[in-house]
C-alpha cells in the first residue's frame, strides 16, 4: 500500500500540551507518582489535507512474505539492515507455479483525493467535505482449466475495471457509548467496463482444438471517439440527471473491553 498526505493547516483545541507537562511534574517528592498515562495525541480540531493518495493490490499467486522477511524482524534488525540491505529478503525464496497455473486472480483499488476537510468538536461530533475523490478498481480472473488447457466448455474468465469520482460529507457522532459514521455520497462513473474471455478446449479426432474468445464493452460518460473535453462540455447539464448515482455509508463502532 502506498499513502501519501499533505496537510495544510491544523489547529488543536486542547490546552497548551507543554505546560500541562510542566505541571504535572510539579509532584510532591513524598507522595508516590502515579502510573504513567499511555501517550496519545488527541484528533486534530480542523484539518484541510491535498494530494492524499493511496493503492493496494492483491493477488492469489505470490505474497510479500514470500519474498521479504517478516516487518518485526526488520523491526528488530534495523542497525544490520542499514548495513546489509539485502537481509530484508528470505533466504530462500521460493515461487510455486503451480499456484499459478491453478488460476490466476488480480485486484487493485487505487484512490485519489484531492481536497478533504474535516472538523471535529472535542471527539464528541464532526463533520467533513470530501471533494473530487477519484477510485479506480480492477481485476483480472483466469480459470485454472484455461490455464491448464484441460478440456473444458465455454470456461469464464474475466477482466474489469471501473473509474468514478464523489463528492461525499462524512459525518460522525455518539449515542451513548456507540461512535456513529455515516458518508452520504454522489458519485459519477466516467469509465466501467465488462469483459467477457470464454474458453473451450476438446479432443477432435486424434488432436485437439482450443480455442480462446475475448470481447469487452466500455460503457463512458461521453462519446470516446469524440473529444473527452467538448463532450463533457455538451452534456454537462444532462449530467446530474442522467449519470449521478447516490452512495450511503454506515459505520457504527463500540469500544469493546474498554
Amino acid at each position: 500500500m502506498i499513502y501519501i498526505s499533505l496537510f495544510l493547516w491544523a489547529l488543536d483545541d486542547t490546552e497548551d500540551f507543554f505546560s500541562n507537562v510542566r505541571e504535572s511534574r510539579s509532584i510532591d517528592d513524598e507522595e508516590e507518582p502515579d502510573e504513567p498515562a499511555p501517550f496519545r495525541l488527541k484528533n486534530r480540531t480542523v484539518e484541510f489535507s491535498i494530494v492524499n493518495f493511496n493503492f493496494n493490490a492483491a493477488n492469489n499467486f505470490i505474497s510479500s512474505i514470500d519474498i521479504f522477511r517478516n516487518p518485526f524482524y526488520m523491526l528488530q534488525n534495523i542497525e544490520d539492515i542499514k548495513q546489509d540491505p539485502t537481509l530484508i529478503y528470505q533466504d530462500n525464496i521460493v515461487i510455486d507455479l503451480d499456484d499459478f497455473f491453478n488460476g490466476f486472480k488480480f485486484n487493485f483499488n487505487t484512490v485519489i483525493k484531492p481536497f478533504s476537510f474535516n472538523f471535529n468538536r472535542n471527539d464528541n461530533w464532526g463533520f467533513g467535505l470530501d471533494v473530487g475523490h477519484i477510485n479506480a478498481t480492477g481485476n483480472i480472473s483466469l480459470s485454472g482449466t484455461m490455464m491448464r488447457l484441460k478440456k473444458a466448455e465455454d470456461e469464464k474468465s474475466g477482466v474489469g475495471a471501473a473509474i468514478f469520482a464523489d463528492v461525499g460529507i462524512p459525518v460522525f457522532f455518539y449515542a451513548n457509548d456507540f461512535k456513529i459514521k455515516i458518508r452520504p455520497a454522489v458519485y459519477v462513473p466516467f469509465l466501467y467496463t465488462e469483459s467477457n474471455i470464454t474458453y473451450t478446449g476438446k479432443n477432435v479426432g486424434e488432436g485437439t482444438y482450443l480455442e480462446a474468445a475475448y470481447n469487452m464493452r466500455i460503457y463512458s460518460l461521453v462519446n470516446m471517439n469524440d473529444d473527452i473535453w467538448q463532450g463533457l462540455k455538451n452534456n454537462v447539464q444532462d449530467i446530474p440527471w442522467n449519470n449521478f448515482g447516490y452512495d450511503f455509508r454506515l459505520c457504527i463502532e463500540y469500544p469493546w473491553g474498554l
